[in-house]
C-alpha cells in the first residue's frame, strides 16, 4: 500500500475496501457471531485494512474478555498498528493498551478488536460480550433498554435480590449473604438458568445493577423494587 498518499485519502481508500463486508441489513441493535465466523470476519477485515494476507483467531481470556490474536507467521508491525489506530480513530488510552515487542505485536486489545468489528456494524455505539458459542455485539440502546424485554421480567426479579444482597452486605447487618444467594439460586433454577454466571450476565447486559463503591445501594434497591412491583405476571 502506497504510504505517500495523503492521510485523509489513504483512510478513505482503506475504509472503502471493507464496504462490502459491512452488515448493513441487520434490523436490530444486536448481533451474535459464533467463534468460527468471528475468526473468518477478523481475518478478512484485517487483510483488507492492512493490504496483505493475515490469519486472525479470537482468543477468549476469561468469561467476558476476548481479543484478536495473529496466528500467521508475519505479526502486525508498528506501521500497520498505526494504520489500525487511524481507521478507528483510537485515542491515547487505547494506544497504551497495545504494547509492541521488538517493533511487532501478536494480539490486539479487546477494545481495539471491538472497534475494528464496529466498522462493519450499523451501530452508533457498541459493547461486546462473549458466551460459550461466540460473541454478542450490542448497540447502546439495545444494551440498556431492550435486551431483557422478552425475558418475562425474570432478570428484573433476580436483579432485585442482587440489589438487596449488596445493600445488606454494605450495612453489615448479620450478613445474610449466603441465605440470599441460596434464594437467588432457587429462583434462578425455577426460571431456567443453569448457573449464577448466566443470570448475572443478563443483569449486567440489561444495565440493572451497578457494583460501584460509590453507588447508593439503597436507592438502587428501591428503584428495582418499584420496577418489580409494577410487573404484571
Amino acid at each position: 500500500m502506497d504510504r505517500n498518499i495523503p492521510f485523509d485519502s489513504l483512510n478513505k481508500i482503506i475504509k472503502d475496501s471493507i464496504k462490502e463486508l459491512r452488515y448493513n441489513g441487520i434490523p436490530r441493535q444486536a448481533v451474535h457471531f459464533d467463534w468460527n465466523d468471528i475468526d473468518n470476519i477478523g481475518s478478512e477485515l484485517m487483510a483488507r485494512l492492512l493490504g496483505r494476507e493475515i490469519t486472525i483467531e479470537v482468543e477468549r481470556s476469561d468469561f467476558y474478555n476476548w481479543e484478536f490474536s495473529v496466528v500467521s507467521d508475519k505479526l502486525i508491525s508498528k506501521t500497520e498498528l498505526e494504520t489500525l489506530y487511524a481507521v478507528v480513530e483510537a485515542d491515547e488510552d487505547e494506544k497504551e493498551k497495545n504494547v509492541l515487542e521488538d517493533g511487532f505485536i501478536n494480539s490486539l486489545s479487546q477494545s481495539l478488536s471491538c472497534s475494528l468489528i464496529l466498522l462493519l456494524l450499523p451501530f452508533e455505539s457498541v459493547t461486546s460480550h462473549t458466551d460459550d458459542n461466540g460473541i454478542w455485539f450490542i448497540g447502546e440502546y439495545m444494551e440498556h433498554r431492550t435486551y431483557y424485554k422478552h425475558k418475562n421480567h425474570k432478570v428484573e426479579i433476580l436483579a432485585l435480590f442482587e440489589a438487596y444482597r449488596l445493600l445488606v452486605n454494605r450495612k453489615k447487618e448479620n450478613n445474610p449473604d449466603h441465605a440470599i444467594r441460596i434464594c437467588q439460586a432457587i429462583i434462578a433454577d425455577v426460571f431456567g438458568y443453569k448457573s449464577r454466571a448466566d443470570w448475572s450476565e443478563d443483569i449486567r447486559l440489561a444495565g440493572l445493577i451497578d457494583y460501584g463503591y460509590d453507588v447508593d445501594y439503597n436507592e438502587q434497591y428501591e428503584k428495582l423494587h418499584n420496577t418489580v412491583r409494577e410487573i404484571k405476571m
